[in-house]
């Protein structure tokens, strides 16, 4: 007997394995734990189901509706926390379960963030930036070789500094 809880949606396998176990007489049950199973391996699916990757949105928001301090309101580099020890693990948990974590070159200049995992145990995902015409100094956190990073920068830009890494 097997049980399969959810079938596999990449195209080259598609319920082939099922087929193979049923003609070689194996009795299969499938969809056991389906909505489950499906949650345990929602990038998979996503990627197979819809051709992108999966995506979370995070931000960080007051209670009336804020996302970003008044301007300057806020020490340069520094972030301003509106969010309490629990969210703050929460999101080091996140991180240590994706690929990667993109953020805007604004979000670079105001906060200096690290984006690694350091209140929580595992992998930091590889940083990504959006920063077309490379405001961002090597001398920010994004910089630190520490863990892998990725900036997006305009095509037309011609600048490149040996100590950044630049995908074009």
């Amino acid at each position: 007997n097997v049980v399969i809880g959810t079938i596999d949606h990449n195209n080259k396998v598609h319920g082939k394995g099922i087929e193979f176990l049923k003609n070689n007489g194996c009795k299969v049950t499938v969809g056991v734990l389906e909505e489950e199973c499906d949650h345990l391996n929602k990038r998979f699916f996503t990627f197979h189901k819809k051709k992108r990757p999966y995506i979370i949105l995070k931000w960080a928001q007051t209670k009336d509706g804020f996302i970003f301090p008044e301007t300057g309101s806020q020490v340069k580099n520094k972030p301003i926390w509106i969010s309490n020890n629990y969210s703050q693990q929460l999101v080091h948990k996140w991180r240590t379960e994706e690929q990667s974590i993109l953020v805007g070159t604004n979000t670079v200049l105001q906060d200096n963030p690290k984006l690694n995992a350091r209140i929580y145990f595992g992998r930091s995902p590889v940083r990504i930036t959006l920063d077309k015409d490379l405001k961002v100094d090597s001398d920010f956190n994004f910089y630190n070789n520490k863990i892998e990073t990725i900036i997006f920068i305009d095509e037309k830009t011609k600048v490149f500094n040996g100590e950044k890494s630049i995908l074009k």
